[in-house]
């Protein structure tokens, strides 16, 4: 069995590499941080890598109708929360939302 050594932080996988990956360990994160379901912060997960309707769609197991409907109820809830994050903030335990929304412990 091959481990990885303790130096290595395991959230520092590239998104670009593996982005389904990426989103599960980040919706587990975002579901830690927030009253999110689950389908909603693989939602957000999603949307702050800029993923597609569709691809959102197949990787909730769902149809684009459903990820539509939820993508309005995160909009209205905070018209912040579903922005794309700059290259640079995509870290799996980034706080969630964008600071002064007061989610994810920014105010």
């Amino acid at each position: 069995m091959n481990r990885q050594s303790t130096h290595q932080n395991p959230h520092e996988w590239d998104y670009r590499n593996n982005p389904d990956r990426w989103i599960d360990h980040r919706r587990r994160h975002l579901e830690t941080i927030t009253d999110f379901d689950t389908i909603n912060c693989t939602i957000i997960a999603s949307a702050e890598l800029d993923i597609s309707h569709s691809e959102m769609a197949a990787h909730i197991g769902t149809t684009i109708s459903v990820v539509k409907a939820r993508l309005r109820e995160l909009d209205d809830r905070d018209s912040m929360l579903l922005v794309e994050r700059r290259p640079d903030e995509l870290a799996v335990e980034s706080p969630a939302g964008i600071a002064g929304t007061g989610l994810g412990g920014h105010e």
